[in-house]
Protein backbone atom coordinates (compact mmCIF):
# COMPACT_ATOMS: atom_id res chain seq x y z
CA UNK A 1 0.00 0.00 0.00
CA UNK A 2 0.96 3.91 -0.04
CA UNK A 3 1.98 3.63 4.08
CA UNK A 4 5.54 3.40 3.70
CA UNK A 5 8.33 4.87 5.37
CA UNK A 6 10.92 6.24 3.08
CA UNK A 7 14.50 6.97 3.68
CA UNK A 8 13.57 10.41 3.54
CA UNK A 9 10.94 11.00 5.83
CA UNK A 10 9.94 13.93 8.10
CA UNK A 11 9.58 11.20 10.54
CA UNK A 12 13.50 11.43 11.32
CA UNK A 13 14.14 14.85 10.21
CA UNK A 14 15.47 15.39 13.56
CA UNK A 15 19.57 16.01 15.10
CA UNK A 16 21.26 12.71 14.32
CA UNK A 17 19.09 11.49 11.74
CA UNK A 18 22.33 10.26 9.33
CA UNK A 19 23.58 8.33 12.59
CA UNK A 20 20.26 7.02 13.07
CA UNK A 21 19.71 6.19 9.22
CA UNK A 22 23.15 4.34 9.24
CA UNK A 23 22.27 2.42 12.47
CA UNK A 24 19.12 1.65 11.05
CA UNK A 25 21.22 0.03 7.48
CA UNK A 26 23.87 -1.64 9.78
CA UNK A 27 20.71 -3.79 11.12
CA UNK A 28 19.04 -4.53 9.00
CA UNK A 29 19.31 -6.83 5.76
CA UNK A 30 18.00 -9.51 3.42
CA UNK A 31 17.09 -12.91 4.59
CA UNK A 32 19.20 -15.91 3.57
CA UNK A 33 17.50 -16.85 0.23
CA UNK A 34 17.95 -13.33 -1.13
CA UNK A 35 21.32 -13.29 0.07
CA UNK A 36 22.38 -16.16 -1.74
CA UNK A 37 21.30 -14.88 -5.19
CA UNK A 38 22.82 -11.90 -4.45
CA UNK A 39 26.02 -13.75 -3.89
CA UNK A 40 25.72 -15.89 -6.66
CA UNK A 41 25.26 -13.21 -8.77
CA UNK A 42 28.28 -10.78 -7.14
CA UNK A 43 30.51 -13.60 -7.92
CA UNK A 44 29.52 -14.36 -10.95
CA UNK A 45 30.28 -11.18 -12.88
CA UNK A 46 33.28 -9.61 -10.35
CA UNK A 47 35.01 -7.19 -10.97
CA UNK A 48 31.18 -4.84 -12.61
CA UNK A 49 30.25 -1.85 -12.43
CA UNK A 50 26.66 -0.66 -11.69
CA UNK A 51 24.78 1.79 -13.97
CA UNK A 52 21.15 2.59 -12.20
CA UNK A 53 18.85 4.33 -14.50
CA UNK A 54 15.69 4.91 -13.63
CA UNK A 55 13.20 5.25 -16.16
CA UNK A 56 9.64 3.93 -14.85
CA UNK A 57 7.77 6.61 -13.88
CA UNK A 58 9.66 9.22 -14.86
CA UNK A 59 8.56 8.33 -18.40
CA UNK A 60 4.85 9.99 -17.42
CA UNK A 61 5.69 12.69 -15.55
CA UNK A 62 5.59 15.99 -17.02
CA UNK A 63 7.97 18.12 -18.05
CA UNK A 64 10.97 15.24 -16.77
CA UNK A 65 14.24 15.16 -18.51
CA UNK A 66 14.40 11.25 -18.56
CA UNK A 67 11.62 11.00 -21.28
CA UNK A 68 13.47 11.74 -24.54
CA UNK A 69 16.99 9.88 -22.99
CA UNK A 70 18.77 7.43 -25.32
CA UNK A 71 21.88 5.31 -24.44
CA UNK A 72 23.97 7.83 -27.10
CA UNK A 73 23.29 10.20 -23.73
CA UNK A 74 24.27 7.69 -21.03
CA UNK A 75 27.50 6.27 -23.41
CA UNK A 76 29.42 10.03 -22.83
CA UNK A 77 28.88 9.60 -18.89
CA UNK A 78 30.06 6.37 -18.54
CA UNK A 79 33.11 6.50 -20.87
CA UNK A 80 34.01 9.64 -18.95
CA UNK A 81 33.74 7.79 -15.39
CA UNK A 82 34.74 4.53 -16.13
CA UNK A 83 37.86 3.54 -18.66
CA UNK A 84 38.37 0.04 -17.51
CA UNK A 85 36.82 -2.93 -19.44
CA UNK A 86 34.75 -3.86 -16.66
CA UNK A 87 31.46 -5.37 -16.77
CA UNK A 88 28.71 -2.95 -16.48
CA UNK A 89 25.66 -4.14 -15.05
CA UNK A 90 22.36 -2.08 -15.61
CA UNK A 91 20.03 -1.50 -13.18
CA UNK A 92 16.59 -0.25 -14.46
CA UNK A 93 13.04 -0.27 -14.59
CA UNK A 94 13.12 0.13 -18.22
CA UNK A 95 11.41 -2.54 -19.68
CA UNK A 96 13.52 -2.82 -23.62
CA UNK A 97 16.85 -4.40 -23.01
CA UNK A 98 17.44 -2.88 -26.61
CA UNK A 99 17.88 0.77 -24.92
CA UNK A 100 21.01 -0.28 -23.26
CA UNK A 101 22.18 -2.48 -25.89
CA UNK A 102 25.56 -0.06 -26.71
CA UNK A 103 26.67 -0.47 -22.85
CA UNK A 104 25.56 -3.68 -21.61
CA UNK A 105 23.67 -6.71 -22.42
CA UNK A 106 23.07 -7.13 -18.81
CA UNK A 107 20.04 -5.75 -16.98
CA UNK A 108 19.88 -6.96 -13.90
CA UNK A 109 15.94 -7.20 -13.41
CA UNK A 110 15.65 -9.47 -16.74
CA UNK A 111 18.62 -11.92 -15.29
CA UNK A 112 16.74 -12.52 -11.61
CA UNK A 113 14.15 -15.18 -11.24
CA UNK A 114 10.62 -14.80 -11.81
CA UNK A 115 10.15 -16.67 -8.87
CA UNK A 116 10.38 -12.88 -7.45
CA UNK A 117 8.21 -10.20 -7.37
CA UNK A 118 8.84 -6.96 -8.54
CA UNK A 119 10.19 -5.83 -4.98
CA UNK A 120 12.60 -8.64 -4.38
CA UNK A 121 13.97 -8.29 -7.39
CA UNK A 122 14.65 -4.48 -6.74
CA UNK A 123 15.94 -5.67 -3.13
CA UNK A 124 18.12 -8.45 -4.83
CA UNK A 125 19.47 -5.59 -7.69
CA UNK A 126 20.18 -2.80 -4.76
CA UNK A 127 22.71 -5.35 -3.09
CA UNK A 128 24.08 -6.11 -6.28
CA UNK A 129 25.03 -2.99 -6.94
CA UNK A 130 26.29 -2.02 -3.28
CA UNK A 131 28.91 -4.74 -4.27
CA UNK A 132 29.90 -2.88 -7.24
CA UNK A 133 33.25 -1.55 -7.70
CA UNK A 134 31.79 1.72 -9.28
CA UNK A 135 28.58 3.04 -9.19
CA UNK A 136 26.56 5.50 -11.43
CA UNK A 137 22.99 6.22 -10.11
CA UNK A 138 19.91 8.67 -11.34
CA UNK A 139 19.69 12.26 -9.71
CA UNK A 140 16.39 12.00 -7.85
CA UNK A 141 16.05 8.37 -7.59
CA UNK A 142 15.78 7.21 -4.39
CA UNK A 143 16.88 3.96 -5.47
CA UNK A 144 20.39 5.13 -6.12
CA UNK A 145 20.16 7.45 -3.24
CA UNK A 146 19.80 4.80 -1.06
CA UNK A 147 22.58 2.47 -3.04
CA UNK A 148 25.17 5.89 -2.78
CA UNK A 149 24.89 6.17 0.75
CA UNK A 150 25.42 2.60 1.97
CA UNK A 151 28.63 2.81 -0.46
CA UNK A 152 29.80 6.15 0.96
CA UNK A 153 29.41 4.63 4.55
CA UNK A 154 31.33 1.75 3.24
CA UNK A 155 34.17 4.16 1.77
CA UNK A 156 33.70 2.52 -1.81
CA UNK A 157 32.36 5.95 -2.97
CA UNK A 158 34.42 9.04 -2.50
CA UNK A 159 32.55 11.28 -4.47
CA UNK A 160 29.07 11.74 -5.83
CA UNK A 161 29.25 11.60 -9.71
Amino acid sequence: DSNTLAFYSYLFNIKGKKDLAWYLDECIEPKEKYKRVIFNFVNKYKPYNSLNVRRGDYLYIPNMKNVGKTQKDYLPIVKANWASTRKILIHTDEPDPKHFDEISDILIQNEISDEFDSAEKGLISMFIAMASEDFIGTHYSTFSAMIQRWRLREGKNEEVK
